[in-house]
């Protein structure tokens, strides 16, 4: 017959399920109950799957957006498609972006005195480090 090991006062070790606090089960939970998908990051896609998007911002008068990299290409699209979707079904009017002092110069002289091409501005400015 084989010899079974005495029993101990000690826990056996957790497995990592069991070593999970409850406050991070509550969060992750909570943001896969609030986590909707998107059907696409690209500019032009449908608007309809950033309906619920739209309800957390409510009537606030501000959004900001910011991005895990700076001039990844992803990012960008999303952020414009983000901004279409204000302007489009928010009534969003203003747009402000992190820039370099150069390019707001840049982007003033265009805009308040017709001076440059602001397609060409833009193109050099915030396209040129995500190509």
């Amino acid at each position: 017959m084989p010899v079974l090991p005495a029993a101990t006062d000690a826990a056996a070790p957790a497995g990592p399920k069991e070593t999970t606090t409850a406050a991070f089960l509550s969060s992750e939970a909570a943001l896969g109950r609030a986590a909707r998908p998107l059907r696409t990051t690209e500019p032009r896609g449908g608007l309809a799957d950033l309906r619920p998007f739209g309800r957390m911002v409510g009537d606030a008068p501000v959004v900001g957006l910011g991005e895990a990299t700076h001039s990844s290409h992803e990012f960008f699209t999303l952020k414009q498609r983000v901004l279409r979707h204000l302007v489009e079904e928010k009534g969003f009017r203003a747009f402000a972006l992190e820039a370099p002092w150069s390019t707001r110069l840049r982007l003033d002289a265009c805009l308040l005195r017709g001076e440059g091409d602001l397609k060409r501005i833009t193109d050099e400015e915030f396209r040129g480090t995500c190509r």
